[in-house]
């Protein structure tokens, strides 16, 4: 039995490292189920046992990265996030890094930034009540759209090049900023 997961799991990872070649040059509506089982050096019937069509491997590639994330970021308390929890967040992206490109790029960005949200809300919408009991659900969720926005951005411009911070030095100008924000705008660290 543990043969034949191992033998799963091979298969199933040849078909995500295929994919994610293939998706460096083209879309992923623009990829056929027989370009990718060429490249992964499989048959049609392989690819089926083991994904109905090419948008559930390509989820299954998306969440092996929120997986990581997840596993990563999950015993932060999102009202409270430090430089460690974005250098957390950086370390996962840093990792993962061809994957974290292709899923973080093109047509495919807006899909993996809805599912990291739909994670991250709820959690900081309850850390939220838990910090402040009095705060508003609109209020929450005002702060959650606003932090979860401009993080996304400066994290988007760094891996872009845009900034030549380090990975902990963005981390520690994310985290100070973050903090402000969530303090009512009182000082932290102004550098």
């Amino acid at each position: 039995m543990a043969e034949t997961d191992f033998r799963k799991q091979v298969t199933q990872r040849m078909i995500q490292e295929a994919l994610m070649e293939i998706l460096r040059v083209k879309n992923l509506d623009e990829i056929t189920i027989m370009e990718l089982c060429s490249r992964a050096g499989i048959t049609r019937a392989t690819f089926y046992r083991h994904f109905d069509n090419i948008t559930d491997a390509y989820e299954s590639v998306e969440n092996m990265l929120l997986d990581n994330l997840r596993q990563e970021i999950e015993t932060f308390d999102l009202t409270h996030l430090d430089a460690r929890f974005f250098q957390a967040v950086l370390n996962v992206l840093i990792e993962k890094k061809d994957i974290s490109n292709i899923i973080r790029s093109g047509e495919n960005k807006s899909r993996f930034i809805a599912r990291v949200m739909l994670f991250l809300k709820p959690r900081f919408l309850q850390d939220m009540k838990r910090r402040n009991p009095y705060i508003t659900d609109e209020t929450a969720k005002l702060e959650f759209a606003y932090l979860a926005g401009g993080v996304k951005e400066v994290i988007d411009d760094w891996v872009g090049g845009e900034f030549s911070f380090t990975a902990d030095e963005i981390s520690e100008r994310l985290g100070n900023l973050t903090l402000r924000i969530l303090s009512g705008g009182t000082n932290v660290n102004s550098r």
